[in-house]
Order: C-alpha cells, then structure tokens, then sequence
C-alpha cells in the first residue's frame, strides 16, 4: 500500500479508503462484529483512511465507525462531512450548523478531532430552484440538500468562518468538499482561494471526463440533479496543490467482474436506490460491459481495470472504495498493488470511449 500526501499539510491517505456510505451498507446494517472485523482487516491490509457521514444511516454510520475502530484506529484517518441544510441557510445560521455537526460527529466517532471535514452539499454560483420555506415536509437527506453559493461558504456568517475557527480550536485538521452535483468553475474559485485541502470527486470509466475532457452523458446522469462535464478538473486540482479523493470508481457497483457475471449486489448494500428507474440497471451494467474487453487483452478483471484507471488519474491520492464485505475491499487493494495502467491500456480506454458500441448484448442476472 502507497501513502499519498495532501499537498500542503504532513496527512497522508493509503491509496485505498474505507468508505462507510449507505451504498455499501456495511457500516450501517451489518452486525458490530462483522464491522468490527472489516475495520480490522483494512488495518491489516494497510487502509488508513476512513470516509463516512451523518447522513449515512442517520449517523449509524458515524457511531458504528466508531465502535469500531475504537482500541484499533487511534492513527486512522477519518474523514466525515457536514449538510447544510434549507433552514439553516433561511435562518442565516450556517456557522451553527457546522459547529453543531462537527459536535455531535466528534461524540459519535469516539475522537478528539476530524481529520478530515467535507460539505456534502454540493457548490453553485446560484440556486435555480427556491428554498422551501418549510421543513416538516418528507425529507430525503442526500436529494434535498441545497446546493451552496460562493459567499455561502467564503462570506461572513458562512461556512470557511464556522471552519477557520474550528480549526484554530484544534476540532477541524483539513476542509473539503464532496458532492456529487458540483460547478465546476465554483470548484475551480473555491480551490483558488487556497481554502480547500481536498475534493471527493466522481471518477469512473463511465464518466472520465474529469481527467479526459471528453464530452458524454456520465455515469447515471439522468439520476444526478445535474450532470457536469468536469473538463480536465483534475488537472487543475493538482495544479493547485489541492489533493482528490476518487469516490464511485466501480459506478455503484456495475465496473466490477461479480456484477458481470450475474452476481446481485451483496444484501446490505443499498444498490437499488442508485437506480431508481425500470431497466435502469442494466442499461448501465450493459455500457460497463464495454470495458471487459480491455480488461481481459490485459489480463486483469473489469474490477482491476476500474481501480487502477482511477488511480492513474492525476492529483489522486486515494481512492473510495465502497465496500459491503470484506471479499470487495481486498479486490481493491489487490488492484492498487498492480499500480497505475499502462499506457498501452489507456490508449485503448481512448478508443472505447471514442465509439465503442453502447449497448453490448445484456447479461442476465
């Protein structure tokens, strides 16, 4: 296992991270021993790096990271996120949501400190839909949060503010963003203000457009509120000494060779809310499906191919993997042990993405 550094601070990131989301499920609905036997293992493997939520599980995720790598983690790197949420921005109380959030997570994690602190909100030079005024409606954590605006997180009263201070209190070591519905040119001024240490940012051989600046539809896109072609952001990140974090490198599931094979997704993921529409899963396990090709001229798994495409990608530092059992995150590493693709493979990564066909013959479950 590689540890990469973020540029302007002395915290390395293994190559491979945990990641505890509700996708996966592991975190969340698997038995404290199962858990407990997970975080053991990615220790032993080298993973240092843990990546969860309060949204997750409605902090289930949080407190059950927690449990776990207490007496075994006291040098893991956790990172979590804050949400701010539409009564948090009408009331102009923002940078108590973040110290509040910061509060119970520190509680819920059994630590001292976050290493790492992300906005789970995603970041918009302006919002196109109104704030609703009212929040006893259903609310659904990850699809209504609100996107942020540049002086909502650089203004006074916003969220840059709540973190500066908290980390001068030693709470808060790094600040980030995370999302998946993010302006890409806000992202770019955010980075530029020198504010932010990291980005979790979309990256898959479904949608490569962060490293390759190709246009295309992306992974799962008309799911996503909107779409954004992520012109060589990467490039630009790494430019500016702001490290990335790869999230969904295996597109929920779909880039993985027991997806290929017919398997269905282990039973504590929750795969299905990621494709919420009639034939949606296999339209996009079909499209994957043009990249065992490469993988097999290669001699590695569509699982390998993903990862490691991933992790050739410039500024990364590691990579999120989210793992339902142990058997995925031991995939993981195996492929980060392989190293970067060649550049034999990449040019044929090139060449399926210029005109591969889009609909190969479908797999049955």
């Amino acid at each position: 296992m590689r540890y990469l550094r973020i540029p302007r601070t002395g915290l390395k990131l293994s190559e491979i991270s945990f990641g505890a989301g509700t996708a996966a499920g592991l975190m969340i609905h698997e038995t404290p021993s199962k858990q407990r036997a997970a975080v053991e293992r990615a220790l032993e493997l080298g993973i240092n790096s843990f990546d969860t939520s309060p949204i997750y599980g409605m902090g289930c995720s949080e407190v059950n990271l927690g449990h776990a790598l207490e007496g075994i983690g006291e040098d893991a790197v956790v990172t979590t996120k804050v949400a701010i949420t539409p009564e948090h921005l009408l009331t102009r109380s923002i940078g108590h949501c973040v110290r509040r959030s910061v509060t119970a997570s520190l509680e819920r994690l059994r630590r001292d400190a976050i290493d790492v602190l992300l906005v789970h909100n995603g970041v918009h030079f302006s919002r196109e839909a109104p704030l609703d005024p009212d929040p006893s409606g259903p609310y659904h954590a990850m699809q209504d949060l609100p996107h942020l605006t540049f002086d909502e997180i650089m203004g006074e009263g916003g969220v840059w503010e709540a973190v500066a201070a908290l980390k001068d209190e030693g709470l808060i070591k790094n600040f980030g963003l995370s999302g998946q519905d993010n302006d890409a040119d806000l992202m770019r001024a955010l980075i530029g203000a020198g504010v932010v240490d990291i980005v979790n940012q979309p990256l898959n051989l479904l949608n490569p457009t962060p490293v390759t600046g190709r246009e295309g539809e992306g992974f799962l896109a008309d799911v996503e509120a909107n779409f954004v072609d992520y012109d060589h952001f990467l490039h630009f990140a790494e430019a500016n000494d702001c490290a990335v974090s790869i999230i969904s490198p295996v597109a929920a599931g779909v880039l993985t060779s027991a997806a290929q094979a017919g398997a269905r997704p282990p039973a504590v993921s929750e795969w299905e809310a990621r494709f919420p529409f009639e034939g949606h899963y296999g339209r996009e396990l079909r499209r994957a499906a043009a990249f065992v090709p490469v993988a097999e001229r290669a001699g590695i798994s569509i699982t390998d191919l993903a990862y490691r495409f991933a992790l050739s990608a410039p500024g990364v530092v590691t990579v999120l993997g989210g793992f339902s059992d142990i058997e995925q995150m031991e995939q993981a590493v195996a492929a980060a042990e392989q190293g970067p693709l060649s550049d034999q493979v990449l040019a044929e990564l090139e060449q399926v993405w210029a005109g591969a066909p889009a609909n190969p013959p479908a797999r049955a479950w």
